[in-house]
């Protein structure tokens, strides 16, 4: 299926937490067997705004066609750019810009994320950014994942993230 966005997981502040609590929260999301062409140079994205929760979320058997061939000049201006994390507004994919500092996957605020049997390939040409970035993200493992090399220097980039951070088995195609 061509999609601008195939996946966003997002955890804004809502004010729709337990009386009491205003904590928003995302758990125990497990999503399998998806095939996507993503059709926008915005990233899948998995992302809580600070203070919420987001944890225990599976993404496996992925496979994901990135638009990739982003323009130069606007990959500089994005990120050269810290990446804002509005607190209020819908929290769809845009609520970030334009472009995230990843191709295929961002993931910020988070705990205990899986990606199992990911498939990352580009449609449209080479792009700079790295497939995953990892911002703040505790617990996160890597498997069994394969991707086409398309101009980055480095497949994960991780930022403030906590241990264990697991990469294991994953392979050039």
């Amino acid at each position: 299926v061509d999609m601008h966005v195939p996946l966003c997981i997002r955890v804004g502040h809502r004010n729709r937490g337990v009386k009491g609590n205003p904590k928003s929260a995302i758990r125990n999301v497990k999503i399998s067997g998806i095939t996507a062409k993503a059709e926008s140079w915005i990233s899948n994205s998995i992302t809580a705004t600070p203070g919420h929760i987001l944890e225990n979320i599976s993404i496996s058997d992925f496979t994901l066609q990135a638009k990739g061939g982003a323009p130069l000049e606007k990959l500089q201006k994005e990120q050269s750019r810290d990446v804002k994390d509005p607190e209020k507004g819908f929290p769809g994919p845009r609520v970030f810009g334009c472009i995230l500092p990843s191709s295929a996957f961002y993931v910020r605020n988070a705990n205990n994320i899986t990606f199992n049997n990911v498939c990352i390939d580009y449609w449209n040409g080479n792009d700079i950014r790295s497939p995953f970035v990892a911002d703040n993200v505790s617990n996160l493992r890597i498997i069994n994942s394969t991707y086409k090399p398309a101009g980055f220097k480095e497949f994960i980039s991780l930022k403030d993230c906590k241990a264990p951070v697991f990469f294991n088995n994953s392979q050039l195609k």
